[in-house]
């Protein structure tokens, strides 16, 4: 809906003030396999993997999530008892194509670092874009049986902090632009330093400015990411009139363990999962539609399925 109402307005990704179709699939993951590899007092993780049109099979962006207690007793020392369930609703209702099914129960602070993956991590699991309902069990074995090194890098002083209060500034996006939403009714999150320089994972040797803001609600998801040159100012990716990507709950994961699968909560969306939820003829349809320079380089041809 985001997208197409910025074509209606003319508007198109980057300098033309608009938004690139980008989806996100996040799915749990277990956190004793992982465990030696993240932070230690890491209560729930999530794989989060982010593409563009309505093409699984090319992922832009791989992170690890590790979500962890910001309780804090009454010396100002972190506590390790929480469950973090702050996030549990943000990380797995979020997204326009969450595999996540869990709500949470309280509405306690709770920390995020992020992970980048390892180009042998990353290709394990680039193996099985279209199925991300075995992301996790895949992962499990890959680090059970190969016992790599450093699977995961930690994205330094990019940590987030989830918690029932939006920050009148950093999300004022969130006030007055939807009679469907309301701010109260969500979780949000800010950076904790408010901001943070990081090595270029595109363009090795560089550095990026990342600044970011979330907002949670059960079925929708708000990302106002955005990444500047530190010596510049100039935007490299995000939304240069700083309105956050909203993406909507397209699936969610059902069912326990190997017997887990993909539920379509928004049929009218399902064609962004991939092939097998679409034909050629509408595949073709909604990108004509969307527009933009994406949609060139992602041409129909590509999709496989038959009407």
């Amino acid at each position: 809906d985001q997208v197409l109402s910025d074509r209606r307005d003319n508007l198109l990704p980057r300098e033309g003030g608009g938004h690139e179709n980008i989806h996100c699939t996040l799915v749990p993951v277990a956190v004793q396999p992982i465990l030696s590899h993240v932070r230690s007092d890491t209560r729930q993780a999530r794989l989060a993997a982010f593409y563009f049109d309505g093409l699984p099979d090319r992922i832009f962006r791989f992170r690890l999530y590790s979500l962890w207690s910001r309780d804090e007793d009454d010396d100002g020392n972190t506590s390790r008892s929480g469950n973090g369930s702050a996030t549990q609703n943000a990380e797995e209702a979020a997204s326009a194509k969450t595999t996540a099914t869990e709500t949470a129960t309280t509405m306690t602070p709770c920390g995020m670092t992020l992970y980048s993956l390892s180009a042998e991590t990353e290709g394990m699991l680039r193996g099985l874009s279209g199925r991300p309902v075995e992301w996790g069990a895949a992962l499990e074995r890959y680090l059970s049986s190969i016992s790599p090194t450093e699977p995961f890098r930690e994205l330094s002083g990019c940590d987030v902090e989830w918690t029932p209060d939006p920050d009148p500034d950093r999300h004022a996006y969130a006030y007055g632009t939807s009679s469907r939403l309301h701010p109260d009714d969500a979780h949000h999150a800010v950076m904790v330093n408010g901001e943070a320089t990081i090595p270029s994972m595109m363009n090795p040797g560089s550095l990026i400015r990342v600044v970011d803001e979330l907002s949670l609600w059960s079925d929708d998801f708000w990302i106002n990411d955005r990444g500047f040159d530190p010596d510049t100012g100039n935007f490299i990716y995000g939304n240069q009139k700083g309105v956050p990507y909203k993406m909507k709950r397209v699936a969610s994961l059902v069912g326990v363990g190997t017997k887990q699968e993909r539920r379509i909560d928004n049929e009218e969306l399902a064609w962004t999962l991939g092939d097998e939820f679409r034909s050629v003829e509408q595949y073709k349809e909604n990108m004509d539609a969307i527009g933009g320079m994406s949609t060139v380089l992602n041409a129909p041809s590509k999709s496989k399925k038959e009407a």
